[in-house]
Formats: structure tokens, C-alpha cells, sequence
């Protein structure tokens, strides 16, 4: 049949058939899936640098979004978290950057075992699998690839993937004993020895404010 078209935006998109969401925003399209308001949910309540203004910049990303069935006995949660200062910042670094990418990520053709993208939190991720037998995000299965937007790519998951700690992690959010061992003066001890700085080449550009880039 007959498909709308519109004029060519930044990335060449046309409305057509196939790319039905081309002059959209990633944020219209979650919006718009009636199996992604639970994730939608944790999303909106991260604040407008997670949800309007992230995904309605022209910067190109992949949204692994976990559907309803998955999302419904942890959404409670993880707003609750959200909305606690002390908790905030490891949900955005466990769960929403963990299920974000920069660029484009399109489930073609074969993706070997082993191929990893780098998610928003600086985590490498598994994305592997086949047109034939399917695409796995870690150890979630994509029930639907490639909802193309305008600025990005969104793909369903049957559930969301599990953030995986790494030692030097494990030692700021695990608990003061560790199979019968203190450790928490081990970690204060290590994490004395953390320097903070300014990477501009790995950063995101925010808005202007003031006349000045952010």
C-alpha cells in the first residue's frame, strides 16, 4: 500500500513501510509502544536528562528496552530508588545506562559470540545471534529488533539483563562482611587512591547554558 513520506531529516530517513517511526524521536517511539510503559515508567522518573532530553537529541542511540511482563515487579522499586538521592545514581548505572548505547546497534545478519558494545555505563554487553535463530542482549532474548527512529534504534527484550559487578565495584555496594570477613576498611583503603577527572574526549554534550556548552 501507499506509505507517507517526509522530507529528509539529518540521517536520510524517509517515512515509509518499513521505517513506519522515521521522523520520530526515540523518545516518541518508547513512548508510543503499549509494551514498554513499565519501562517508560523508570525512565520518566530519572529526571529530563534520561528521558525528554536524552533520547530527543540528534545524538544517535540503542535502547534495549525490557517489555511490561518483565518490568512490572521491579518498576515500583526502581522509581522508589530513583526518587532517594543515596540510591539514585547506582540505579542509573545498573539499569538505565546499562540497557543504553551510543550509535547505532542493528540486529543483521550474523553477530558472532564474543561481539560486545558498549553500553552508557561503560560496561561491554554481549549482543549476538542470527536472523534465522534469533538475537540475544546478554541473556535476554530480543522479541522485537530494529524499531528504527529518527536519532536511534530500539530493541524489545523478554527481560532485562542483570549488571554484573566487577571486584573493585563489588567492594563499594556489597555488604560489610563478605563470607565472614570485614572489607570495608580494605575498600576505604583502595578507594583512597581514586582520582577524578574530566574526560571531554568519552563525555556527552549537554545543552547550552548560559552561552556556554555543558
Amino acid at each position: 500500500f501507499a506509505a507517507a513520506s517526509c522530507e529528509d531529516n539529518d540521517t536520510g530517513l524517509k517515512v515509509t513501510e518499513d521505517v513506519p517511526y522515521a521522523d520520530k524521536t526515540l523518545y516518541d517511539v518508547l513512548n508510543e509502544q503499549d509494551d514498554l510503559t513499565s519501562f517508560m515508567e523508570v525512565i520518566n522518573a530519572c529526571g529530563p536528562e534520561f528521558s525528554d532530553s536524552l533520547f530527543n537529541q540528534s545524538r544517535v542511540y540503542t535502547v534495549f528496552a525490557p517489555v511490561n511482563e518483565a518490568m512490572d515487579a521491579m518498576k515500583e522499586e526502581l522509581v522508589a530508588k530513583l526518587q532517594n538521592e543515596d540510591e539514585r545514581e547506582q540505579v542509573l548505572k545498573t539499569f538505565v545506562r546499562a540497557h543504553v548505547a551510543n550509535h547505532l546497534r542493528p540486529a543483521n545478519g550474523v553477530l558472532e559470540a564474543g561481539n560486545r558494545i558498549m553500553m552508557l555505563n561503560n560496561k561491554k554487553t554481549e549482543f549476538t545471534g542470527s536472523y534465522s535463530e534469533g538475537y540475544m542482549f546478554d541473556d535476554a532474548r530480543i522479541t522485537v529488533p530494529n524499531i528504527r527512529a529518527w536519532n536511534g534504534i530500539v530493541h524489545k527484550l523478554e527481560s532485562p539483563v542483570e549488571y554484573k559487578h566487577s571486584v573493585w565495584e563489588f567492594l563499594a555496594v556489597g555488604s560489610d562482611e563478605m563470607d565472614g570477613y570485614k572489607v570495608d576498611s580494605l575498600a576505604n583503603y583502595l578507594y583512597s587512591f581514586n582520582v577524578r577527572e574530566f574526560d571531554e574526549y568519552q563525555s556527552v554534550l549537554g545543552p547550552i547554558v548560559n552561552g556556554v556548552q555543558t
